[in-house]
């Protein structure tokens, strides 16, 4: 749910949203932190925000699934300009230096901290335990919000964008671009994709996709099932810095 939400498929991430919840507390943790992830990064703030909250107060989740899903709860509120919210919200994450939050939980918190109180510095330790721990969807949130606070806003929200548009997260990409045009500085163009990247089978798929064809065609074509051509389409989306179908066409 959430890889495909970053990357702007919206069905695929609504079809693995759809999924029932877990009746194992962390695993039901993560669908809804996940769920809430879909709609926060369609814009669905409201969504978002009811699903957390529901869960919260009806589960009996703690530790490192309740502060993820906290963290998660704050960044919506972030998002929704209420920043006093997310300081609220954040009290009961556990604390940040606590051997009781992942890495990747950590690191969101510290995002989350940062931005709640404009703290470059926090956000700055954010993207420096990001680059250590190699979470490099987290490191480029990291610098877009360094940008975002017009810390050294050039070098931090281009090193974003760019890692934006080779994971593909569409949403956090078109982020990363507003963010440039509203300081007037200019955004790189998008980089050219190379056939030399694609292996003959992704090849042959990205030329189909090309023609207009669709996955189920394409999976006749080249004697696949859905489900590994919608697996060569992420690779392929991934190594020509595409986020879409039309995109891929477009390029080629």
């Amino acid at each position: 749910t959430e890889i495909h939400a970053h990357r702007g498929n919206w069905a695929a991430a609504r079809r693995a949203a759809d999924r029932p919840i877990s009746t194992h507390p962390p695993w039901a943790a993560l669908q809804v932190w996940a769920r809430a992830g879909m709609d926060l990064a369609s814009g669905d703030l409201e969504a978002a925000r009811a699903r957390l909250v529901e869960f919260l107060q009806q589960s009996h989740i703690s530790g490192s699934g309740r502060s993820l899903l906290l963290t998660r709860l704050a960044d919506v509120e972030l998002d929704a300009g209420q920043p006093e919210v997310a300081s609220h919200v954040l009290q009961d994450v556990a604390p940040l230096g606590s051997a009781e939050l992942d890495h990747p939980t950590l690191v969101a918190a510290r995002l989350a901290h940062g931005r709640a109180t404009a703290d470059v510095a926090v956000l700055a330790e954010a993207r420096d335990l990001a680059d250590l721990r190699g979470l490099v969807p987290l490191g480029a949130k990291a610098r877009l919000f360094l940008g975002s606070f017009d810390e050294d806003p050039e070098r931090h929200l281009t090193d974003a964008l760019r890692t934006f548009q080779r994971l593909g997260a569409a949403p956090w990409r078109r982020r990363a671009v507003a963010e440039l045009r509203r300081r007037g500085l200019s955004i790189p163009r998008h980089p050219a994709p190379s056939p030399t990247l694609l292996t003959d089978t992704e090849a042959q798929i990205a030329r189909l996709v090309h023609q207009g064809r669709p996955n189920r065609d394409i999976a006749v074509a080249v004697s696949l099932s859905v489900k590994t051509v919608e697996a060569y389409l992420s690779r392929i989306y991934l190594k020509t810095v595409c986020s879409n179908r039309l995109e891929l066409a477009r390029a080629i």
